[in-house]
């Protein structure tokens, strides 16, 4: 497992919502590595880098509780009249505690000169260092804020459980590739440095998660695949 850092992450709620449930949200118990990822990106981005999860533990699982309340269903316009609101139910954790493996990899996007992989690493470390973000991190949903720093391995309080070690979790949704299509329009940078708008749509890519040693360790030929797909996606 390769990695560049190791952090300890906290919240007092968290929600990983379940795509089976429909509209509803009921959270996994375990965080996505695309969930981690926002997290990320929360704190520290660059169109120029990408972050790649290597390993998530689970270090307090966290008691489920529920809550029930009124949500708008699109955005409120400039017209009188009252917002289309609708009740939604939510299933979310409570005291929730997670060990994150991640490495920056480039993106393949022109850097500017002198700027190097190791310079990014250095910067996303100053970052966690002195609290930095640009947006406040999150577990899921942007109300459930999540507290980030370097983890300490000789912690015992930080150590992921091990107690369901050999477990299969299943499919658990790695993240999202940008593939063809016309659901979607939006801008992207290309190889060659320049802005494009092309269309595509959202396709969620999948792995098989296993428990190791309080760890689900997240297969890089899963990025692999998810920019396989994503080089379809041509200029529009």
């Amino acid at each position: 497992m390769q990695f560049d850092f190791d952090l300890f992450i906290r919240g007092e709620r968290a929600c990983f919502t379940q795509g089976a449930f429909g509209a509803e949200r009921f959270s996994s118990t375990w965080p996505t590595p695309s969930a981690m990822a926002g997290l990320l990106k929360a704190i520290y981005w660059k169109p120029e880098i990408d972050f790649q999860i290597a390993a998530i533990g689970l270090v307090r699982p966290g008691r489920r509780e529920q809550m029930t309340r009124v949500e708008l269903k699109s955005r409120q316009g400039t017209e009188p009249g009252a917002p289309d609101r609708t009740l939604r139910s939510t299933s979310y954790l409570v005291d929730v505690a997670y060990r994150l493996r991640f490495r920056i990899v480039m993106a393949g996007v022109p850097v500017r000169k002198g700027l190097k992989h190791q310079s990014y690493v250095e910067q996303m470390r100053r970052r966690l260092e002195q609290g930095g973000h640009f947006q406040q991190p999150y577990l899921g949903l942007r109300e459930f804020a999540a507290s980030v720093e370097l983890a300490n391995s000789d912690d015992p309080a930080q150590e992921p459980l091990s107690a369901l070690d050999g477990v299969s979790i299943g499919q658990l949704l790695g993240g999202f590739a940008y593939v063809p299509g016309n659901d979607l329009t939006f801008w992207r940078k290309g190889a060659d440095g320049e802005r494009r708008m092309v269309s595509g749509r959202a396709v969620p890519v999948f792995f098989d998660a296993e428990i190791r040693d309080g760890w689900i360790e997240v297969p890089e030929s899963l990025y692999q695949r998810i920019q396989a797909m994503q080089e379809g996606c041509d200029a529009a």
